[in-house]
């Protein structure tokens, strides 16, 4: 009895579930597409100097410990801190 009425609901819930799934009428002409950019193929010229200038000068000279230390100690130096 109990796993019957279980059967009853979990095949009420997927119906439910199907039938409320939105059904489009249009297709999209052009698909969606996401191609990320390979970091290793600016190997030469002005994007590649601003990468490794930006590496060197900015992202290897962080203070991770500053940096992380409002997420491990709440609230930190302000209470703001570590909610954005």
């Amino acid at each position: 009895m109990k796993k019957t009425l279980i059967f009853t609901f979990s095949l009420l819930f997927y119906a439910i579930i199907v039938v409320s799934q939105p059904v489009y009428q249009i297709k999209n002409k052009v698909l969606d597409s996401f191609i990320p950019s390979n970091y290793k193929d600016a190997t030469g010229g002005y994007l590649s100097e601003r990468m490794k200038i930006n590496l060197e000068k900015r992202l290897l000279q962080i203070n991770l410990e500053s940096i992380l230390v409002p997420y491990t100690n709440r609230p930190g130096l302000q209470e703001w801190t570590g909610e954005h």
